[in-house]
């Protein structure tokens, strides 16, 4: 089961005790703490709606490839965040492409990037 925003956030402040950081970085403590537990939602969220997809397959996946399915769904996540439009699906392709040649099954790489609400590449 994966852990909770709130546990990994409680993990993350026990790292971050006072006496370990410099008086700046005191003052940058609340915002940061603010940001890791929204970052921390995020990925909770994030493991869920894979977790969602593998359960949904009929026939199941290789216990194995469980991680490389987290991995994929993560590295789609970075790249919504970080393009869109065409460039967005072109490199989701790329993407998509990579993790199949690694071994994971072509169907459920694709429910993982429909989940996420990647539209599909454009057909040259």
């Amino acid at each position: 089961m994966a852990r909770s925003a709130e546990v990994r956030a409680a993990k993350w402040t026990a790292r971050m005790a006072a006496e370990a950081l410099s008086s700046i970085m005191q003052r940058r403590l609340t915002g940061a703490a603010e940001a890791y537990y929204r970052s921390a939602q995020d990925a909770v969220a994030l493991d869920e709606v894979v977790r969602a997809v593998l359960n949904a397959q009929p026939s199941g996946v290789a216990f194995y490839t469980v991680p490389m399915y987290f991995a994929c769904g993560r590295e789609f996540n970075r790249l919504i965040n970080k393009f869109s439009g065409e460039s967005l699906a072109i490199e989701i392709d790329v993407i998509k492409t990579k993790w199949v040649s690694r071994g994971l099954v072509e169907v459920v790489v694709v429910a993982i990037r429909d989940a996420l609400g990647v539209p599909e590449p454009i057909a040259p």
